[in-house]
């Protein structure tokens, strides 16, 4: 409970001091090139092709900002994502850097694999899931595992889906495991386009990413 407490009022500190707008945050200059009207057949090949690059993606970096509306409260957080094939380190920081939390753990995010939560100043504390620790803590329920495939573009593994296609033939919507998934933009990240602004809604839940930096390894 007292870690619970302490997390949960690390996070509002740093709320109070986001400048974030999580209603509304405004994109940087759209980096797009101009649009083409395709074909329904070279439509779905450009989704094929984008989403066998982006499946493919092993060894990745996402910085940027992550935030969260509820009914009751609302938040934002920087956020460092790390990926390898084998981890994941997530670290969550306030506006002025100072080191809210890091989760971490080995393999998927949903693989039943242990996963640990640190706190500074506080125990770590672990559970079999992001999802499971992070709602044991923060009373969030948050996609993690889900947004390991999301945040590349793609619909999460082994469950239905139904997807919408933008003009270019990346996602535009996606509806998967009970949540409104809205791609915002995309952005050229070596030979593959990725998202920059994710939006997931679920409930009375909404969940923002706003994605500054793409480091693929």
């Amino acid at each position: 409970m007292l870690l619970k407490l302490s997390f949960l009022r690390a996070v509002k500190t740093a709320l109070v001091l986001s400048v974030i707008v999580l209603s509304g945050c405004v994109a940087g200059p759209s980096t797009r090139p101009p649009e083409t009207i395709l074909s329904n057949e070279a439509l779905q090949q450009a989704w094929q092709n984008h989403y066998a690059q982006a499946h493919a993606m092993t060894d990745w970096e996402v910085r940027g900002r992550a935030g969260v509306v509820t009914s009751e409260q609302s938040g934002a957080v920087t956020i460092r994502w790390e990926r390898s094939p084998d981890s994941f380190s997530i670290y969550m920081s306030g506006p002025l850097g100072q080191t809210l939390a890091r989760l971490e753990g080995s393999g998927e995010l949903g693989s039943g694999r242990l996963v640990t939560l640190d706190v500074p100043g506080e125990k770590s504390v672990t559970a079999s899931s992001a999802e499971k620790l992070l709602y044991r803590q923060t009373g969030w329920v948050l996609p993690f595992s889900s947004l390991d495939y999301w945040m590349r573009g793609i619909p999460a593994p082994n469950t239905d889906f139904v997807r919408v296609l933008n003009s270019e033939g990346y996602l535009a919507e996606l509806e998967q495991n009970g949540w409104q998934v809205v791609y915002g933009s995309y952005k050229a990240v070596g030979s593959v386009r990725l998202p920059s602004r994710i939006k997931a809604t679920r409930g009375g839940v909404r969940v923002i990413f706003s994605i500054r930096e793409w480091v693929l390894h």
